[in-house]
Parts: structure tokens; sequence; C-alpha cells
């Protein structure tokens, strides 16, 4: 299946899945689709889906205590999205993940991944590197609060995925980079001029 083939090009590079064992994945897993807006994981409840976007975006986000929400992790196709934690401890989770487009992922179920694992040496293996590289970007993302100024986050933000960043509500680009959507209003101007937006 073609939807496919953006996921089977990623574990082809790290590990080497027979075309037995890589239909078995494709198998057990299936494409699920959600409109903007919708949610795929909402806080409180158990993830049971590891996700991987074929096409369009998402974020996880917290809920604050001020009844604002904080933005923590935008995904775009090529990568993951889950509440991973969750997933793999089968606690309540305590992030929501919500589409920001017409958002189409690849899902394999905990109990049809754990199947996979008993099963393939290569696909435990492929399970391992999927943990290492969602917990990739969770680092890359804690350095970056850390080391970068918001505009400098931005500006990396937009270079990785223009097409779709200039998508996203003003407000989550705002709470993503910490600062206020006002603040956001005045970085974005120093980016790129007028006519750009």
């Amino acid at each position: 299946m073609e939807e496919f083939n953006l996921l089977r090009n990623l574990f082809d590079s790290y590990v080497n899945l027979s075309q037995q064992e890589w239909e078995w994945y494709r198998d057990l897993s299936e494409i699920r689709t959600f409109k903007k807006g919708e949610h795929l994981t909402q806080t409180g409840s158990l993830e049971h889906f590891l996700n991987f976007i074929i096409e369009g975006a998402g974020r996880s986000y917290i809920p604050a205590k001020d009844g604002k929400e904080r933005t923590i992790y935008f995904g775009f196709q090529g990568q993951f999205l889950s509440s991973y934690a969750s997933f793999i401890s089968q606690k309540p989770s305590t992030a929501s993940i919500q589409a920001l487009s017409d958002l189409r992922v690849i899902s394999i179920h905990k109990d049809n991944l754990e199947t996979l694992y008993n099963h393939s040496k290569e696909g435990e293996k492929m399970g391992r590197l999927s943990a290492e590289e969602l917990y990739i970007m969770k680092e890359e993302r804690e350095t970056a609060l850390l080391t970068l100024s918001a505009k400098e986050r931005f500006e990396e933000l937009l270079q990785e995925n223009p097409e779709y960043v200039l998508k996203i509500p003003q407000k989550h680009l705002a709470s993503y980079l910490g600062i206020t959507p006002e603040s956001f209003s005045r970085l974005k101007k120093e980016v790129y001029s007028k006519d750009d937006f």
C-alpha cells in the first residue's frame, strides 16, 4: 500500500525487515483519519496507538490551571504523534493529541505491537527505534527551550515545515514558543515582512 511507503523508508534506514515481517507489521496496522480539530487522544484517557503521520499536522498539548493550553509538540508528515508515556505505561495521558489539519496516520495498537515484538527480533528492534525517535524529538525540544530564543525556535520550525507552520493558529505557535500572542505578532514581523502573511 502506497500510504505505508513513508514509514517503510524510515524503518529501512534503521532495520532490515524481511518482506514477510514488513507485511506482518502492515497487516497489524491501520490507517486512521481525523478532521481538523479532532482529538486522537484526550488528557486522562489511555493511549492505545502509536501513530505515524502520513499527511497533515497535529499537536500535543496539556491543559494548564489558568484554563489555557500549553502546546508542547508539533507533529508533521513523517513523524510520530502519540502520548508515548501513556502508550508505554498504559496510565492516563497527561497530554491531549489534536489534529491541526485533516490528518492521516498509520496506527498500530499496543497489543498488536506486542505481538510483533514477540514474534520478530527485527520487529522488536523497530519498536525500540521508534521509541528512540520519540525520545530524541523530546530531548531536542527541551534543549531548544533552554538554549534558543523564541525567534530562533520559530525560524527552525519554519525551516523544517513551512507549508504546515504557516497554517497553524497563532495562539498555538505562541504557546509552543512560550510567549504571548502579542509577542508572537511582533516576532513574526521580525522574521518576515508584512507581505509574506
